[in-house]
């Protein structure tokens, strides 16, 4: 089976360029860390990295201790004080071979070419060294607190941070700080020593700047690890819920009408002591808003396709998405063990699409599995926890939180409920926090399965109570400073909303408003939606006002989360206007407002079913098209004169039938000569309405006595056919 590059290089204690470098000497080509290294190299390279020895740190030439409190005491002022006594008489043995491991005291976090001098090494050679170490750096890069330590464990060094608790004790004990830079620059030239005492007496003098520097290095030192935040993608019915399901190991497609998800959920789940949050994203098209937002705030996208589908347009669109948010992008091959699946014919279409599989080149990591078997769940949630460790996510759990409203809905007993994913800092319990134009103080957090929680720290979803209206989905969530500065921020975002007029707005029945006359003006269907989650609500908007067209248009007078109440009914009979409740209730009460108003409400709980309905509604506001259809043809044989009718055609049915109600076209020589309507239709003596092919008749046509033997006579009706959009 062989072992994966980058799990090997961290048993063998070594970079991943390291060992790829080793294996290409052996000929064998990584072309990715993720790629596989068969069995006998794997050996190999056990064998060679055993036998390594760390070769000799080359050691600069050191100066004599004798010159190095001569430099010190030009730099330390007054000269007439004297540097202390220990500082000149550092035994020569003891500085080449130390008994414990020599302090390097530092201001603030350095580059590795800042770094270089302090441990004796150029810095090219300090960043080979930082490489091997596996601390992938340039020479421009700012090592961390924790790859500071490993590097100087590694020289035989340990790193302090110079902190002092108080300036004025700096400016009185000046002597003390070139000591602490002798200690510091053992192993520098001469110049260096010199530098760094300059910069000793400048931190002595400004203490404003120790306390600034002071603040930094604490803010560096409480960045963290943070989970990674992965969006599931992909087109409908690909398995995306089902996967996650297997995943966090509950059922939320039987909780989904149609096994559809219409909503964003949000899931911690723990993968081998380690975190991953999940989105799950709906799959049907009307719902791309919602999708896009849910790829914008993640850090891993995981792309779902069906195995026995292929790349769908749904699927093209989650690509893009994920490309403009800049997550990568991991392919999970669904239904593998379906029949008619076809992984190799998905990666030929990801080919297509710039996503060259990794075991053909490229760089796209493609992950055979299935919901059904549980085949390769393992492979790809341990490529997840690969990708995340690349991409090395931090944060800093000590600030006050920032985050984003992923979903947002009104819950009966508990108000206006916020899904936040917490993206830094920590959210507690009591906080006032802002989401956009809304806010209020935090009375519970939530988790997932209803659990209480008393922080949110860095990519944590919860659900949020306490606000004091639903929040836009996709708002910034935040704390301010005080209590005092959230009010004010909240005043100011807020506006006073428009009040409708409905003093001209006719009230109208059921069946007027469906009605419409020839000639009358462009149609317009007003719509008020309901829904029980404002993603939703959204989603409903943007698909129906895609319905609009030059021929009726379509207003949604409004649109807000909650169940339809009395208002939203009067609302609708003032405005003729019909309400659409997506998975919504309805009170009671005004359920009897709408009968005795007539007022239309619609509930669904699939979102095309929803689309289907009120596109049927704007068709009907529609006025049919008028067509004359020909249902037969006659020709005339004889003409008879009667005192009573006039002249009286004697018709042979040759196509079709006649009817009495049809409009007649009368043809000779194969020019229309009249068109009028049928005064008289009989059959032998009587009078019939309708006459069929193969049979004879007589016929009186309403106002026109010119007819001969010969003349054609053609038979319409009149239909009207709906309009469609």
């Amino acid at each position: 089976m062989g072992r994966r590059a980058s799990t090997l290089a961290k048993e063998l204690g070594v970079s991943s360029d390291d060992l790829a470098r080793k294996c290409e000497i052996m000929g064998l080509i990584l072309k990715s860390s993720t790629s596989a290294i068969p069995d006998d190299i794997v050996e190999r390279l056990r064998q060679e990295y055993a036998r390594r020895v760390r070769p000799v740190r080359p050691l600069r030439e050191r100066k004599p201790p004798e010159k190095r409190p001569s430099v010190v005491k030009r730099a330390a002022e007054p000269p007439a004080k004297e540097p202390p006594e220990e500082a000149a008489e550092i035994p020569k043995e003891e500085l080449e071979k130390p008994s414990e491991p020599q302090v390097i005291k530092l201001k603030k976090l350095l580059t590795v070419r800042s770094l270089s001098p302090k441990f004796g090494l150029s810095p090219g050679d300090l960043t080979k060294l930082c490489n091997t170490l596996g601390l992938k750096a340039i020479q421009t890069t700012v090592l961390e607190k924790d790859a500071l330590d490993i590097l100087a464990h590694e020289l035989g060094y340990r790193v302090e941070f110079e902190l002092p608790a108080e300036p004025g004790a700096v400016v009185e004990e000046a002597p003390p700080a070139a000591e602490a830079v002798v200690e510091v620059t053992v192993r520098a030239p001469e110049e260096v020593v010199e530098e760094n005492v300059e910069e000793a007496q400048q931190v002595a003098t400004e203490p404003v700047a120790v306390e600034e520097a002071k603040v930094e290095v604490k803010e560096e030192e409480l960045v963290v690890p943070r989970p990674p935040v992965v969006t599931f993608v992909g087109h409908v019915d690909h398995g995306k819920t089902s996967l996650l399901d297997v995943i966090r190991k509950t059922n939320v497609v039987a909780g989904e009408v149609g096994g559809i998800t219409q909503h964003i959920g949000a899931y911690r789940v723990t993968i081998k002591d380690q975190f991953i949050v999940f989105l799950d994203t709906p799959g049907h098209e009307a719902f791309t808003e919602m999708r896009r937002r849910g790829v914008s705030v993640t850090d891993i996208c995981v792309l779902v396709i069906a195995a026995d589908d292929g790349i769908m347009p749904q699927t093209v669109e989650a690509i893009n998405h994920a490309r403009e948010a800049g997550a990568p992008i991991i392919v999970a091959i669904n239904k593998v063990d379906k029949m008619d699946a076809s992984p190799l014919r998905v990666r030929q279409q990801l080919t297509e699409r710039q996503l060259a599989p990794e075991e053909w080149g490229g760089q796209t990591i493609c992950v055979d599995v299935s919901a059904i078997t549980q085949q390769g769940i393992d492979q790809l949630l341990e490529m997840i926890l690969l990708q995340a460790e690349i991409m090395e996510l931090k944060a800093h759990p000590r600030r006050r939180a920032r985050g984003v409203v992923i979903e947002s809905s009104v819950s009966p007993g508990r108000g206006p409920v916020a899904t936040v994913l917490v993206k830094d800092g920590t959210l507690h319990v009591g906080e006032y926090a802002l989401a956009g134009e809304c806010g209020g103080k935090v009375r519970a957090l939530l988790d997932e399965r209803g659990k209480r929680l008393r922080e949110a720290g860095p990519s944590t979803p919860v659900e949020v109570l306490g606000l004091n209206a639903v929040p836009q989905v996709g708002s910034e969530v935040f704390v301010p400073e005080s209590e005092k500065e959230a009010r004010e921020l909240l005043r100011q975002s807020q506006r006073p909303a428009p009040r409708q007029d409905v003093a001209d707005l006719r009230r109208a029945t059921l069946e007027e408003f469906f009605r419409t006359e020839l000639g009358q003006e462009k149609g317009e269907l007003k719509v008020i939606i309901k829904g029980d989650v404002q993603g939703s609500v959204e989603a409903l908007c943007q698909s129906l006002e895609k319905l609009a067209t030059d021929k009726v248009s379509l207003k949604i007078i409004h649109s807000n989360v909650g169940d339809v109440n009395d208002s939203d009914v009067m609302l609708a009979a003032a405005s003729n206007a019909m309400i659409v409740a997506f998975h919504g209730k309805i009170n009671s009460s005004a359920t009897e407002i709408a009968e005795h108003d007539n007022v239309l409400i619609e509930s669904f709980d699939i979102i095309y079913e929803a689309i289907d309905r009120i596109r049927r509604a704007m068709e009907g506001l529609l006025p049919p098209e008028i067509r004359e259809v020909s249902i037969g043809r006659a020709e005339i044989r004889q003409v008879f004169v009667s005192s009573a009718l006039g002249r009286v055609a004697g018709c042979y049915v040759r196509q079709g039938r006649v009817q009495n109600d049809a409009t007649a076209a009368l043809s000779r020589d194969g020019n229309e000569l009249w068109r009028g309507e049928i005064g008289s239709l009989k059959r032998f003596k009587d009078d019939v309405k309708e006459v069929k092919n193969g049979m004879e008749c007589g016929i009186k046509l309403r106002g026109q006595e010119d007819v001969q033997e010969g003349d054609v006579l053609e038979f319409f009706v009149k239909e009207e056919i709906p309009q469609t959009l």
